[in-house]
């Protein structure tokens, strides 16, 4: 494949890609896929080879394993623990109830997230270190 040729795969296939990201939250990418006529094992081919690209770009490698940077943990008060007036304040702030800073990653948690959804903050956040 020449230069040319390899230059404008590269760009339509990072436009499909993009499209995919830009699909409806409630439509998973297997079923985007299939609606617009993309086979799945080519367009997770693509996307990895741009990733690497961009990679590659940016002048970063690509982490191999987990960072093996030492996680700190803080412990923190439950709401039952603090008086009422300063539970209602915590309770009722639009602010987030903690904020974690992993290298460029930055992670709002507000009060009332779910044991699910925090999971798989986490996870994806231990993936991404």
């Amino acid at each position: 494949m020449d230069q040319i040729t390899h230059d404008v795969r590269t760009a339509q296939w990072a436009e499909i890609v993009r499209k995919c990201h830009e699909r409806p939250e409630n439509q998973t990418a297997k079923a985007w896929l299939n609606e617009n006529g993309i086979d799945v094992k080519q367009y997770y081919y693509w996307q990895r080879r741009l990733r690497i690209l961009a990679a590659e770009t940016t002048n970063k490698s690509l982490p191999k394993t987990r960072s093996s940077e030492e996680v700190t943990f803080v412990e923190m008060p439950s709401l039952n623990e603090l008086p009422a007036e300063r539970t209602e304040e915590i309770v009722s702030s639009s602010g987030p109830a903690a904020l974690i800073r992993v290298g460029k990653i930055e992670i709002e948690l507000h009060n009332g997230i779910s044991d699910e959804l925090l999971g798989k903050i986490l996870k994806v956040a231990a993936y991404a270190c």
